[in-house]
């Protein structure tokens, strides 16, 4: 619900008349203060429940719930391999999937296609439209790690971001589904340790 901004007004005079009455000796606050107290009297029980509304509905979430107060940003990576069209773009559709990280997928010389064991694992999947072609490096800065699928990278090249190399070796052309997941899985939880 939504306290229009005049509302807002009145109740904070009405709560606060006697210190603006106290301590401003302008005449027309002096009159305001008197006709907002006579009014007041005869609103009282309304101005108690607004006010209890108000701050049911701003104060409570705002100032007292943690979930509002401290929210973390997703891992943010990127798979790295030399065409993007096969075991990157699997991991990265499981990863969007299966974790709470933001996973894009990308590669140094990108093919252009997909190829086809990853297009029939992942039609049996709902919504593959981003999947249909391998992708170019682009944007690096977003990213919080790289991550070089079966290829190196060298640090030099890539002075401002960090790099996890654990997969430089993978050597796999093809996996399956699961293999895919508990290897996304695995990245997630390496990660937040690191």
């Amino acid at each position: 619900m939504r306290i229009p901004f005049t509302a807002c007004i009145l109740l904070c005079l009405c709560s606060a008349r006697e210190y603006y009455c106290i301590t401003h000796f302008n005449f027309f606050q002096y009159e305001l203060c008197k006709k907002i107290r006579r009014y007041s009297k005869e609103y009282d029980a309304f101005h108690t429940y607004f006010f209890n509304l108000f701050w049911k509905t701003f104060e409570i979430p705002v100032f007292l719930s943690s979930k509002y107060i401290q929210t973390k940003e997703p891992i943010k990576i990127l798979l790295l391999d030399q065409t993007n069209s096969g075991v990157t773009q699997l991991l990265e559709y499981m990863g969007e999937e299966e974790t709470e990280m933001y996973v894009r997928s990308a590669g140094l010389h990108p093919s252009g296609k997909i190829e086809k064991w990853v297009l029939d694992i992942l039609l049996k999947e709902d919504d593959i439209t981003r999947y249909q072609c391998s992708s170019p490096i682009e944007e690096l800065c977003k990213y919080d790690y790289l991550i070089p699928i079966g290829i190196y990278l060298d640090e030099r090249a890539y002075p401002f971001q960090r790099i996890y190399e654990k997969y430089q070796d993978f050597d796999k052309k093809q996996i399956s589904r699961e293999e895919a997941k508990e290897m996304i899985c695995q990245i997630e939880e390496n990660l937040k340790k690191l």
